[in-house]
């Protein structure tokens, strides 16, 4: 059977269009489409995880290690290779995917390390605000207790005990110093250092302790200074403590008083003992010593008499005797103002209203 040309362009035809779809279906048959298969590249290939599974662990999430993503299809067929992956075309196919796969696997990585390294930038500049939050408060609160606990109006001092004053330092001598001072305040304001050393300027006061006592009381033990005579007419002199001012109207006492230079005060107050233990054997009691500026001794006794002693102080022993002798003679010595001693070999006696002689002017007075 012959056929025309007209005839045999329209199979050309055919066969063109026949071959072309062929080859298209070979094209396709070499990359057949699997379904689950994974993308080269993107967010696709990534394995999605349980929710919750790739929290950090540890203190609030900040220390713990983040697991990474992994592929999807790990632990499945397309990750073991198994047969079923098809012929040589899918077998030339999935290396080509490979390389494509590693590379992705390296953008991933390397996003994923940019992600915790953001986070944990996040997480440090988060602790430090906190930490800086959490201090600030504390030092907030701890500076508006200090000033409540500091506050005078707040947390006062109402009760105030004095203990081993003898009589002569009490709770009004220590009030008065300390507001005086200002030192009384709130309880928890004051300074035992400090107001032990404001009570120690109290002239009777020798030692203190001062004690806090919860809630609001103070006590303050002092220990006061000897009082042993009168000194001149502004202080009071005590063998242990020396010479200190005080006012005399504390010192209820009947003290002697001593009267001269201050160097001599520990001299006329170890004579005035043995004067007082020599005199008491006739029932008197001396009651002054004065020293002048020269040096010379008179007793005045406290029944008004007065004994000039003189200057020289070695021939004391004999003059007192001489005046034991006389005194026990004379009859009307009450009338007696004065006794001169300072002669060698007798006693000049002063009656009232006669002034003594002071001043050596004969011969034999010193």
């Amino acid at each position: 059977m012959s056929v025309s040309r007209e005839d045999s362009a329209p199979r050309r035809s055919g066969r063109s269009r026949g071959a072309v779809l062929l080859g298209m279906l070979r094209r396709d048959r070499r990359r057949i489409y699997r379904p689950g298969r994974p993308s080269r590249s993107g967010p696709a290939a990534v394995r999605r995880e349980p929710e919750g599974s790739g929290k950090k662990k540890g203190f609030w999430g900040f220390f713990g290690k983040k697991k990474k993503p992994r592929p999807w299809y790990e632990g499945t067929d397309w990750d073991k290779g198994s047969a079923q992956a098809g012929s040589q075309d899918d077998a030339d196919l999935s290396r080509d995917g490979a390389a494509d796969d590693e590379s992705s696997d390296e953008l991933l990585e390397r996003e994923q390390e940019r992600r915790e390294r953001m986070l944990s930038d996040i997480y440090w500049v988060f602790g430090l605000v906190f930490f800086l939050a959490v201090v600030t408060g504390f030092g907030v609160l701890i500076w508006e207790c200090k000033a409540f606990l500091y506050d005078s109006d707040d947390v006062p001092v109402d009760r105030l005990v004095v203990t081993g004053g003898n009589g002569v330092v009490d709770e009004y001598d220590v009030l008065h110093v300390l507001k005086g001072s200002g030192r009384i305040n709130s309880f928890f304001g004051l300074d035992v250092d400090d107001i032990r050393k404001e009570v120690e300027t109290i002239p009777w006061v020798r030692t203190v302790t001062v004690r806090k006592r919860w809630p609001s009381a103070l006590f303050v033990s002092v220990t006061t200074k000897d009082a042993d005579a009168f000194w001149n007419s502004y202080g009071i002199y005590s063998k242990r403590d020396g010479i200190f001012a005080a006012p005399f109207d504390r010192e209820k006492s009947d003290l002697v008083y001593l009267r001269g230079p201050e160097e001599m005060a520990d001299q006329m107050w170890d004579r005035y003992q043995a004067f007082e233990s020599y005199l008491s054997r006739f029932g008197l009691s001396v009651g002054e010593v004065d020293v002048s500026q020269v040096h010379s001794w008179k007793l005045v006794l406290k029944n008004g008499q007065s004994l000039i002693l003189g200057r020289n102080t070695d021939r004391f022993e004999d003059r007192l005797n001489r005046f034991s002798a006389v005194y026990r003679r004379v009859r009307n010595r009450a009338q007696a103002a004065y006794f001169d001693l300072r002669y060698d070999t007798g006693v000049a006696i002063g009656w009232k209203d006669d002034e003594p002689e002071e001043k050596s002017n004969g011969k034999g007075r010193d």
